[in-house]
């Protein structure tokens, strides 16, 4: 085995070298509600009952998924809700987001297990 092999052993880096430090899906969600443009809605979608709503955002919105984006970039977005609820419980986002991404590039957000307590563990 050589010196960059695997140890099991946990290290605690600092929040902000976290690859995951700036995601924040409270603020995520929010920014995509409030961001929501040219929106078309509710459909109900045949054998679901899933009320969607098809609308457009800013690339700007998304800053808390994906960090740095393409400024000026525009996306498609689809709000999925539970018509009973009306919970947010899927975000699909097609399009440019970010400079690197493909003009087809989709992103897909499942919000499920509402205010479920979970624990983590170590992986292996």
């Amino acid at each position: 085995m050589d010196d960059e092999s695997l140890t099991g052993n946990w290290s605690e880096i600092p929040p902000e070298e976290s690859p995951f430090s700036f995601l924040d899906p409270v603020r995520l969600v929010a920014d995509i509600l409030g961001s929501t443009q040219n929106a078309v809605y509710p459909e109900v979608q045949p054998g679901n009952g899933v009320l969607q709503i098809h609308g457009n955002i800013p690339a700007e919105a998304l800053i808390s998924l994906v960090g740095s984006v393409e400024p000026g970039a525009v996306t498609d977005v689809v709000l999925s809700l539970e018509p009973e609820t009306y919970r947010l419980k899927k975000v699909v986002i097609t399009g440019v987001a970010q400079p690197e991404d493909e003009p087809g590039t989709i992103r897909v957000i499942d919000l499920t297990d509402f205010n479920v307590e979970t624990t983590l563990e170590p992986p292996i």
